[in-house]
């Protein structure tokens, strides 16, 4: 392994890099690089970019991590937020290969920012209908763009996404068929 990536913003301590003490714990080379990133919700595309784009300049192998123990930072008092919450965790062990080809739009809009958000001493807030509102606003227009990317829709669309209803209304906006949202078929309709 070349290298480990872990997308977390609950980390264990704020140093040293809580994907450092897991580099030791593996017993990873010491020439491996290993570092924390702080996403949340887009944690894993970003995550699985960024090893890309680490892959394309000579890695071969990485670790990607992502994960997060968010009962940290949510108030169980909180009915508008604590059922959408859970701590979770994933690994995904990635290896080059010269023929695959790896196609993101990213971007970032932080003028969102008051609509989720947690500071050091507080829990974390969301105004629920303003996160949706985004999400059904810019997530088909992404999807779009990335059909346009590659000039055609995609046999397959996984979104990083755990909330169902959120999940089939973008599938519906988008009129993409249930057969393409492998999630949907999770759900009965």
């Amino acid at each position: 392994v070349d290298g480990l990536i872990l997308m977390t913003q609950t980390p264990n301590q704020l140093l040293p890099a809580t994907a450092c003490r897991i580099q030791n714990k593996l017993g990873l080379r010491t020439s491996s690089f290993a570092f924390d990133v702080n996403l949340g919700c887009s944690a894993y595309p970003y995550g699985l970019w960024l090893a890309g784009s680490l892959m394309a300049s000579g890695a071969n192998r990485i670790l990607l991590l992502a994960g997060d123990t968010i009962n940290k930072v949510v108030d169980p008092c909180d009915r508008s937020t604590a059922f959408l919450f859970g701590d979770a965790g994933t690994a995904t062990a990635l290896e080059k290969n010269g023929e695959a080809s790896w196609e993101f739009i990213l971007g970032t809009d932080g003028s969102g920012a008051n609509y989720l958000q947690a500071s050091i001493d507080e829990c974390l807030k969301m105004d629920g209908p303003k996160v949706f509102e985004f999400t059904l606003q810019r997530i088909p227009v992404l999807l779009s763009e990335l059909d346009q990317k590659i000039g055609q829709p995609h046999d397959y669309y996984l979104l990083h996404q755990a909330n169902k209803f959120m999940i089939e209304h973008v599938r519906r906006k988008c009129k993409i068929p249930r057969e393409s949202f492998p999630a949907s078929r999770l759900f009965p309709t």
